[in-house]
């Protein structure tokens, strides 16, 4: 019934991770007829000849667009009633919903980023928010020089929005799915409507059904990629202006651009830099087993986060979370599952750890209540409640005739968080 696409990113990341996730539940659930990934790293195959025309065509492809819908629902996906596209960028591109349209299927596009209206996904430059493209101009872009690979790649990008906005490409897209408010407003101000978007959380498979107590351990875990804006270096500098001396650790996992600069300050610390361990990336069933075995975890973002995954799978451990109060953190994380911590501040950060080490039966409860909100609104089973709801709302707008097994489905309502109604 379900025809899902997703273009995969050569780094992996958590919206592959969400993409594939939610594949394997329709699949176990047999509402998918087809899951086709798209894999980035053919880019790194191609001469420069083939690489060229692929650039020219990543703005808005519809006749390889339409070619791929046609091979797939004439073989595996026969009979797909819906088209659920997860990611698009850059060798789907937005022209497969007006390919699906053309063949009278209706179209989902989950908005797992920013894609849509900014050149590098993020609404982040220079250290900060930045949204001087939203619902404007996405050569914005180009000239402040936000793509990571530099102008030329941002040019093909902001050549992309440009197009699916003068073309109305998101006018033809039957509905969105986004994973927390942000992602719904932030939609809205680039000129989707409301009623068309639909709000629903990703979900955590692996839990653990023995769990230790948060308060017996020392550890405060940070897990996610080492970049600026995902904020681990205000944390680091947060622990190291207030934390050194106690009997606590910052447990750090993940890798990238923030690394050198961490460990130059970790060296200037001297003796006191023994309280912040630096892991490197590791297997995910490590992580978790980490996370199972920490006081708390901590998201210090500093960017609009659309969901939060690992905020979600410290949740499923039974562990409180100190995050950021921004993007979709605010919808996760209050004081019955954490600290919400300004953005940016060592001196909040500070007094977060603060808290959190100076007092056990503080957290016990929250993590005792992060665990029940998991179980609330983040395991497989409410998530393929969810996407029945939201794919009954759908085939009914559009008027298809809906299988069986979503009769008796009640629809989802559009415009609302998934709190409201999941």
């Amino acid at each position: 019934m379900i025809l899902m696409l997703h273009n995969a990113y050569r780094g992996g990341g958590g919206e592959n991770v969400s993409a594939s996730l939610e594949a394997g539940l329709l699949d176990d659930a047999g509402l998918l007829s087809r899951y086709e990934v798209v894999e980035n790293h053919r880019i790194s195959r191609m001469g420069p000849i083939e690489k060229t025309a692929a650039a020219l065509r990543s703005a808005y492809d519809l006749d390889g667009a339409g070619r791929r819908l046609d091979a797939l629902l004439e073989g595996p996906a026969r009979g797909a009633r819906l088209v659920h596209v997860q990611n698009f960028f850059p060798l789907i591109t937005p022209a497969i919903h007006e390919a699906s349209r053309d063949r009278g299927i209706p179209s989902i596009q989950h908005l797992r980023n920013f894609r849509v209206s900014c050149v590098n996904a993020k609404f982040f430059r220079s250290g900060r928010v930045c949204e001087k493209c939203l619902g404007g101009n996405a050569w914005h872009g180009v000239v402040h020089g936000c793509h990571q690979r530099g102008r030329l790649a941002g040019a093909m990008v902001a050549r992309m929005i440009e197009d699916s906005r003068r073309r109305s490409v998101w006018e033809r897209v039957d509905a969105f799915i986004t994973m927390a408010d942000i992602g719904m407003e932030k939609a809205v101000e680039e000129g989707i409507q409301r009623e068309r978007i639909y709000s629903k959380p990703n979900f955590i498979g692996d839990t653990s059904d023995q769990l230790d107590p948060p308060s017996e351990s020392r550890d405060f875990l940070f897990v996610g990629r080492l970049v600026p804006h995902k904020g681990v270096e205000t944390v680091v500098d947060a622990w190291l202006a207030s934390m050194v001396d106690s009997p606590f650790r910052l447990v750090i996992v993940g890798d990238g651009s923030s690394r050198a600069s961490i460990e130059r300050r970790l060296e200037e610390c001297g003796a006191g830099a023994d309280s912040v361990v630096l892991l490197g990336e590791l297997p995910h069933a490590e992580v978790l087993g980490l996370m199972a075995s920490a006081r708390c975890v901590v998201q210090p973002a500093e960017w609009y986060e659309t969901f939060g995954r690992t905020v979600v799978e410290a949740f499923s451990r039974g562990r409180p979370v100190l995050a950021s109060g921004i993007g979709a953190l605010v919808d996760l994380v209050d004081e019955t599952t954490g600290v919400r911590v300004e953005v940016g501040s060592d001196s909040s950060w500070a007094a977060a750890f603060d808290q959190v080490a100076s007092d056990d039966r503080w957290v016990e409860d929250t993590g005792c209540h992060a665990r029940e909100i998991y179980e609330a609104r983040f395991t497989p089973e409410r998530n393929l409640e969810a996407l029945k709801r939201i794919y009954r709302a759908i085939l009914d707008r559009a008027g298809v005739e809906v299988p069986e097994m979503l009769q008796p489905v009640e629809p989802a309502p559009a415009g609302v968080h998934y709190s409201a109604w999941l």
